[in-house]
């Protein structure tokens, strides 16, 4: 819990800090060698160490550079690499113009794909959805592309997104003439099942069909916890919870035997899920907690995977554990405090991830936080929850905590933030 009356001293801190952290930036001036090699290890070594303004004020220059660059292809990958370079230290903005300074050099036709690619993705990433798919059309739509098996995996995963399921039909098409492996097949179903969840009916069948592929194909073995959680999915969407329960404790299991932690989240969320929906509310909510406690040990791998990522894995399963807590708490005469304090828990972790995705720093935390009883006799904290169709508001004070719910969705909430 935040201490009450601390924010503008830690905002004011914070500022303080960064003042002092510009302030001590390295200069471009203090480095003998400014070329062009040198300045990208130059803005290498100053992003590993923390100093970001100067790393970018070194690949600003460096950009300018390579942009100048008489040999075409030269220059374009110089310039992606410089992307590539911005897209990692979570800049996705900085590495999309980069890329399309390289785009507008007259290249080879296979680099051009491969930056088209390239900035689709990023684009995706930072939620330009629409841009993203026009670039993998106008890049699907060079015959000679070799790299047109990913291009038409990641436009499938935008048109999903965009619920655009004409188009992901035509493409799906394309890409089953491709020689696919069952990663790829598991990418294409990821889509499918996608659309499906959307209300495109007719997207069962063909998600059952990938993941029958995926499990035929080659390097089947590699991804066997994707197939089965997917399956899992399927089997969710199809109302069959009981099957969907035993496929994705299976996605668990090899997930966890194979450490990836990526996975065990993903797996425990949607476990949790289905004890919701089967009625079971305590093991829901244990595996709504197991489920955050393994995500927030992979919070910075996703929270790097951009806007979007951090939107479809974080947000998203915060909102489906609030309102679980919410729907739970609302259903008894008498909410359980334990329940409330859960929830409070809850709306915590994920502020602090909404902080930490927005400012890629964690100066803009607190440095300490009370106890509930810690709070001052005339002091209460207010606790906000927009749900979809409904506004949860928890207030909590030294000896109570209590639930109120509000008639006004997240959209009422939205339009009223834009008025």
């Amino acid at each position: 819990m935040y201490k009450p009356g601390r924010k503008f001293e830690i905002a004011a801190s914070c500022l303080m800090a960064l003042w002092l952290g510009a302030a001590s930036q390295p200069s471009l001036a203090q480095s003998e060698d400014t070329s062009l090699d040198a300045l990208r290890t130059r803005s290498g070594d100053l992003m590993e160490s923390g100093f970001r303004d100067s790393a970018f004020r070194a690949i600003d220059r460096a950009v300018e550079m390579a942009a100048g660059l008489p040999d075409p292809n030269e220059a374009a990958n110089t310039l992606r690499q410089l992307a590539m370079q911005e897209a990692v230290a979570g800049a996705s903005s900085r590495a999309v113009r980069t890329l399309e300074l390289a785009l507008a050099r007259d290249t080879e036709p296979q680099l051009q794909d491969l930056l088209r690619l390239e900035l689709g993705t990023l684009r995706a990433e930072a939620g330009d959805l629409t841009g993203a798919r026009d670039v993998f059309e106008e890049a699907c739509n060079n015959a000679s592309s070799k790299v047109c098996k990913s291009l038409l995996l990641n436009r499938l995963k935008t048109l999903a997104r965009l619920g655009d399921e004409a188009a992901f039909r035509r493409s799906l098409a394309l890409l089953l003439e491709s020689e696919l492996d069952s990663a790829d097949y598991l990418d294409a179903a990821e889509s499918s099942l996608r659309l499906l969840a959307s209300g495109f009916a007719e997207q069962e069948a063909t998600a059952g069909e990938l993941l029958a592929l995926a499990g035929q194909g080659e390097g089947a073995d590699d991804v066997d916890a994707g197939i089965a959680g997917y399956q899992g999915r399927l089997n969710e969407l199809k109302g069959d919870t009981s099957r969907a329960l035993k496929s994705t404790r299976r996605a668990l299991l090899l997930s966890n035997e194979r450490g990836d932690s990526l996975g065990v989240y993903r797996w425990q969320w949607q476990i949790a899920r289905l004890h919701q929906q089967r009625g079971d509310s305590d093991a829901a909510l244990t595996s709504y907690q197991t489920a955050l406690a393994s995500m927030l040990k992979v919070r910075s791998a996703i929270i790097a995977g951009g806007r979007l990522e951090f939107e479809e894995s974080v947000s998203a399963l915060f909102n489906d554990a609030l309102a679980f807590l919410i729907q739970v708490a609302d259903a008894s005469s008498s909410p359980d405090s334990g329940l409330l304090e859960s929830t409070v828990d809850f709306v915590e972790e994920f502020t602090t991830a909404q902080v930490l995705e927005y400012f890629d720093d964690d100066c803009m935390l607190p440095s300490q936080q009370l106890a509930p009883e810690e709070l001052g006799e005339n002091v209460a904290l207010l606790y906000a929850i927009p749900l979809e169709s409904e506004l949860g508001l928890i207030l909590r004070s030294a000896n109570d905590i209590e639930l109120v719910r509000v008639n006004a969705s997240r959209s009422d909430l939205d339009a009223l933030v834009q008025d």
